[in-house]
């Protein structure tokens, strides 16, 4: 049981919060047979036999555990290890969050691979928390499963990821969610109330509650059809950003995009300094229109290093529609494009 709680503990302290207020987010929860813990959005339990209800600050029990014990007992107030006790004061908490018996429907069972798949996402969810459905992936289920996610300045999408199950369901997944997901390295089971998403795996349990704000309607910018596109090697490219980005704007991070026939000229432009930085590389291929287009390299950086593949395809239209990114697989990222002086 002590291993298991080391466990729950490694994957719990995603969602305890750091610099809780609350007596109720700071504490472990003992109660039910079970111990759990909560930031109100997600809730985290395993079972765990205790005869009487108690809360235990979350750090004391972090500070046990690494000590390794062979022995623990819990009681309200007390943790007694083989050859350690300790005494605290009893959380004051009235009434702790707890999940209503509702109904879950099973909907599919995700392998480790699915959620690796997942897990490349995460640097594309927004951290803007007036926009909290942007900070989630969307997976949508339907033959197969696509996963998308957007800050609203680069979109990375997955698709045709195989799933056993036959139905067809949503799921937006946050990054906290992600993160313990990671943690099972097993099969996961999902359920889905009208309350909240279930993910068991291993006698653990992760619980996030449903939003109901509707994801942005992401097909809408992505284009179908390109007047030009040029192909180039990735480790080249993000060599030619890292050098570039130290010249741009610290804010902008403005670098123009030249692309013509035999070469990719990135341009990082710093008003302020009145410096301007130039750094040229050799395309692969190249088909269609020429283009100037203008982009926040640091956003493109962080585009290519979460794409798995030697060569990158850039697709293109014009300098304000957004560029498309491919590797020639299952995955597409999108950059939208920074207005540059006379872009009518």
């Amino acid at each position: 049981m002590i291993i298991k709680l080391k466990q729950f503990i490694s994957l719990a302290r995603l969602i305890v919060p750091l610099k809780a207020t609350q007596a109720v987010l700071q504490s472990a929860c003992l109660s039910d047979n079970k111990i759990s813990v909560t930031d109100l959005e997600h809730r985290f339990e395993m079972e765990y036999p205790l005869s009487t209800p108690c809360f235990i600050p979350f750090k004391y029990l972090q500070k046990i555990i690494r000590m390794k014990p062979c022995m623990l007992e819990i009681q309200p107030g007390r943790i007694r290890t083989e050859i350690n006790k300790l005494n605290f004061k009893q959380s004051n908490i009235e009434k702790y969050p707890v999940i209503e018996h509702t109904d879950f429907t099973l909907v599919d069972v995700w392998d480790n691979n699915i959620v690796k798949q997942f897990s490349t996402l995460r640097r594309f969810i927004s951290t803007d928390e007036l926009k909290p459905v942007l900070n989630r992936v969307q997976i949508i289920k339907d033959e197969s499963i696509t996963a998308t996610a957007t800050n609203g300045h680069i979109l990375k999408e997955i698709t045709d990821i195989t799933s056993r199950s036959n139905q067809k369901y949503s799921i937006y997944l946050t990054q906290r969610s992600i993160d313990i997901l990671c943690g099972f390295k097993k099969e996961i089971s999902v359920s889905i109330s009208k309350e909240y998403y279930c993910f068991e795996c291993l006698g653990f349990k992760l619980y996030q509650r449903l939003i109901n704000e509707k994801y942005p309607d992401t097909t809408s910018i992505i284009p179908c059809e390109f007047t030009g596109k040029a192909k180039v090697r990735k480790l080249q490219l993000l060599t030619a950003l890292s050098i570039s980005l130290p010249f741009t704007h610290p804010k902008t991070k403005l670098g123009v995009f030249n692309i013509e026939k035999e070469n990719l000229c990135i341009a990082s432009i710093n008003k302020e300094e009145q410096t301007e930085f130039d750094y040229c590389l050799d395309n692969e291929e190249q088909e269609g229109d020429k283009i100037q287009i203008g982009f926040n390299l640091k956003f493109m950086e962080t585009l290519l290093k979460n794409m798995n593949s030697e060569y990158t395809t850039l697709k293109y239209n014009n300098p304000l529609s957004a560029m498309v990114i491919t590797n020639n697989s299952h995955e597409m990222c999108l950059i939208m494009p920074i207005r540059l002086e006379g872009d009518a």
